[in-house]
């Protein structure tokens, strides 16, 4: 669970890192 928490908060940490930029 721990591990899949940390996947699914980097690919949105990416994600969201894409959408802020222009």
């Amino acid at each position: 669970m721990h591990m899949f928490s940390k996947s699914a908060l980097t690919q949105f940490s990416i994600y969201y890192n894409l959408q802020t930029r222009p």
